[in-house]
């Protein structure tokens, strides 16, 4: 794992960028790692296939689920976290969704289901993260428990079947852009006061690989070999 400790400025030849190298050795548990966020408070933290690590700038410390009672080995697989304020924040491990308190370093399971993957997005709709099994479709996770959301058809083409996302983000305070490995899925909130109904609109676009926005709000896509740009009405270019 690498952190990089300079400034760099334009300037700069790009061989003056330095970077400090973390491994087991410097007390990195696992080297297997996930997600690497930056809070509020500028500490770091690093899912891995072996726990949580919170990294200050000079040490490591360790949080693990102790393994005993209906917990398993499987629960410090950890794939992604999403920080929903200050101190708190939402892990999903390889069969389990959970919440930490970075003030107690203690754990509260939100949902364990056996060999059933939670996919965790950094996307929050009034402070709740987007999450996605195969058993429960899309949901918010709202306290202790998971919050459906209700999709409604809004174009000419559905879903297709054995659809998987990859990717989300947040387009605006309304749109939410899933990427999936067969095209994209546009969510636009309903109007309604606290309910969580959205307009889904399929969009065909095989051989996405990835997506990111800029600081503009844009979004953009990797198809095949190729960058697009995606356009609200669906269209890209």
């Amino acid at each position: 794992m690498l952190f990089i400790h300079r400034s760099i400025f334009p300037q700069q030849p790009a061989e003056a960028l330095f970077v400090d190298a973390y491994g087991i050795e410097n007390g990195l548990r696992q080297s297997m790692v996930s997600q690497i966020h930056q809070d509020r408070q500028g500490m770091i933290w690093i899912v891995t296939g072996d726990g949580l690590h919170c990294f200050d700038g000079r040490e490591f410390r360790v949080f693990r689920i102790p393994y005993k009672g209906v917990y398993s080995n499987s629960d410090n697989m950890m794939r992604m976290l999403v920080e929903t304020e200050p101190g708190s924040i939402v892990i999903a491990s390889s069969s389990s969704l959970f919440r930490f308190n970075a003030s107690t370093g203690q754990f509260s399971f939100i949902i364990r289901e056996k060999a059933v993957y939670h996919a965790l997005f950094n996307v929050l709709i009034d402070r709740k993260p987007l999450v996605w099994s195969r058993n429960t479709g899309f949901c918010l996770v709202d306290d202790d428990s998971l919050c459906p959301l209700k999709l409604i058809k809004g174009g000419q083409k559905i879903i297709p079947e054995g659809f998987v996302p990859i990717r989300a983000l947040q387009h605006n305070k309304k749109d939410i852009i899933v990427l999936g490995d067969k095209g994209i899925l546009l969510l636009r909130k309903s109007e309604a006061p606290g309910r969580m109904v959205f307009t889904a609109n399929w969009y065909e676009a095989p051989g996405c690989k990835a997506m990111a926005s800029d600081k503009y709000g844009r979004t953009y896509f990797v198809k095949d070999t190729r960058l697009y740009r995606f356009h609200e009405n669906g269209q890209w270019d």
